[in-house]
């Protein structure tokens, strides 16, 4: 993968929810006896004061360099865990998820974002896409508190069109049937916790 340049996509923004994590975290932060250790696996680098960036390649914003298949850091020494975008482009999901079962401390979080209905992007380093029920059985160690689909029909239909230099796409307000968003998401997200 040390072929592989960065994108002037990059880095992702921060997601919504893990910045609300992330706000409790620097909250108990204030009355913590431990420090307290927020980890973006996967940073791409996009960096946040007080928040380990951690990349597969080196980047002069990121903090850390190191695998998601062989995580660098301690058993039960993190608290908070970001993984946007990374499951795709690891060799063995479940690993990775085990990594980031081992690192977090019981009732630590995992907030993660994986793509569903992607085109192949970042090729050839994007090895896997991730069902709904994919990522369900990737959890199955884990306490799942909420679990859903990001995007759009219509997003996955333009990001489709994109690729393949079509310039006849269209956005529409038409929308699948209601509680069929799961089988034309863009991506699947899930925050967890490390059982106790």
């Amino acid at each position: 993968m040390d072929s592989w340049t960065w994108d002037w996509k990059m880095p992702n923004p921060y997601p919504k929810p893990f910045l609300e994590l992330y706000a409790h975290l620097c909250q108990a932060r204030l009355t913590s006896t431990r420090p307290r250790i927020a980890v973006d696996l996967g940073s791409g680098g996009r960096s946040m004061d007080g928040l380990i960036s951690m990349e597969y390649l080196a980047h002069p914003d990121n903090t850390l360099q190191g695998d998601a298949l062989a995580l660098p850091f301690a058993t039960n020494s993190v608290d908070l865990i970001l993984s946007q975008a990374v499951l795709e482009h690891v060799t063995n999901p479940d690993l990775a998820m085990q990594e980031m079962l081992r690192i977090l401390r019981p009732g630590g979080i995992l907030y993660v974002e994986i793509a569903f209905m992607q085109p192949v992007h970042m090729a050839p380093y994007h090895y896997f896409n991730v069902t709904p029920h994919g990522l369900t059985w990737l959890l199955r160690d884990w306490d799942i508190i909420e679990q859903g689909t990001l995007g759009t029909f219509d997003m996955v239909l333009e990001w489709l069109h994109r690729e393949v230099g079509s310039k006849f796409f269209r956005r529409t307000r038409w929308a699948p049937a209601d509680g069929l968003y799961s089988r034309v998401a863009y991506g699947v997200y899930a925050a967890a916790r490390k059982p106790v």
